[in-house]
């Protein structure tokens, strides 16, 4: 049986932001003192039906099958990466049927491939379908950002600051984003980040112009993106979906997930200490199970 958190508040703030050159000090964002909050509808969520991977609190990964909240655990054992240690995450990679030992975002939007930093700091690919591994050419010492279909974003890197683009196949690095700025995550046509650790306020960057506006106030992080691509941030008090900077539309206040935020054509699957959620297109929020649990992909 699912059960609906209490009626959720959908909640917009408007900001006036300017653009940052890379490594400039940050402006306090000028921000209305008025506030709407809105109730959210009554009627009760109809799920999907579907099925969601999960990693276990037990260990292990399984399915959901949503609505009724069976659960199927996973066949076979773990998916590993043995040069680094064996067991790391997992995720379902659905467009091969299969799981993969990494987190969603290292692995490619086809599901073809997935990208892993061993323990030499140097970046593979990995082909879902053969496992055949493969050095990324000249990627030792970069951080892992994102997973594209023919390379990775990765950033800091001695004399290469900013965000720069790998091609699996090889080639010179390609900048992206300036420098100044600590990258930690991407989606949307944007790379989010902060300034340093004396200013951890959250920027948005964008990936065709460079320009950097303030986002979110500390503390703020990027846990995930919605199905378009706009990044749910967990904030102090509350886990919000942010479609432009200080614009918030509250998801679960009083709530910081434990682990990353799901989003598909469903909505946005969120693991809270009190069980599984979904939150939908309509504003509810209803639990799917309650039991805890990692997001270990999309619901299909």
């Amino acid at each position: 049986m699912t059960r609906t958190l209490p009626a959720l508040l959908a909640l917009t703030l408007t900001a006036c932001t300017a653009p940052l050159a890379p490594g400039a000090p940050n402006p306090a964002p000028s921000q209305s003192t008025a506030a709407t909050a809105v109730a959210s509808p009554a009627a009760s969520t109809t799920l999907p039906t579907c099925s969601l991977p999960v990693g276990l609190p037990t260990g292990g990964s399984a399915f959901i099958h949503v609505p009724t909240g069976n659960l199927e655990p996973a066949n076979g054992p773990l998916a590993s990466i043995p040069e680094i240690g064996g067991y790391y995450t997992q995720t379902y990679d659905w467009a091969v049927g299969k799981w993969v030992p990494v987190m969603p975002k290292d692995l490619a939007p086809d599901g073809s491939k997935y990208a892993y930093q061993n323990n030499e700091r140097i970046l593979k690919v990995v082909d879902v379908t053969t496992g055949v591994v493969t050095p990324i050419p000249g990627s030792a010492g970069w951080n892992l950002i994102a997973t594209a279909n023919d390379g990775v974003y990765v950033h800091t890197y001695s004399g290469h600051a900013g965000l720069w683009f790998l091609r699996y196949a090889g080639g010179d690095p390609a900048q992206v984003s300036p420098a100044g700025y600590s990258y930690t995550a991407l989606g949307g046509g944007y790379a989010y980040a902060v300034v340093g650790k004396d200013d951890s306020t959250l920027l948005q960057v964008d990936l065709r112009t460079s320009l950097a506006t303030k986002f979110a106030d500390p503390p703020a992080t990027v846990l995930g993106f919605d199905n378009a691509g706009v990044p749910v941030v967990g904030l102090a008090s509350s886990l919000v979906l942010m479609p432009a900077p200080y614009q918030q539309k509250i998801v679960v206040p009083g709530q910081r997930p434990p682990g990353a935020v799901v989003g598909d054509a469903h909505g946005l699957w969120i693991p809270l200490n009190e069980g599984i959620f979904l939150a939908t297109p309509d504003g509810r929020v209803t639990q799917v199970t309650p039991m805890a649990g990692q997001i270990q992909g999309t619901c299909r």
